[in-house]
């Protein structure tokens, strides 16, 4: 859509006015939605570095927080 603008404002010198908002609306649900396939698919990117260091019980109540923390975070932005 954006390639498309670009080519038909440099052809015609002029642009489609919804071609700049559309990317902008399905950005955030092109990434929850990347988000959500590479949880399912166990490949999720995650900061180990610290919780590695870890004993293992104190690593699971960390993990376990932080997710909590995040679920809270997101249901507040739902």
């Amino acid at each position: 859509i954006l390639s498309a603008n670009v080519a038909l404002r440099y052809a015609a010198g002029t642009s489609i006015a919804w071609a700049s908002e559309l990317p902008e609306l399905m950005f955030p649900w092109m990434i929850m939605a990347g988000v959500v396939l590479a949880a399912q698919h166990g490949s999720h990117i995650a900061v180990v570095l610290v919780t590695q260091k870890l004993a293992p019980a104190v690593r699971r109540g960390v993990l376990t927080l932080g997710s909590l923390i995040v679920a809270g975070l997101y249901g507040t932005l739902a």
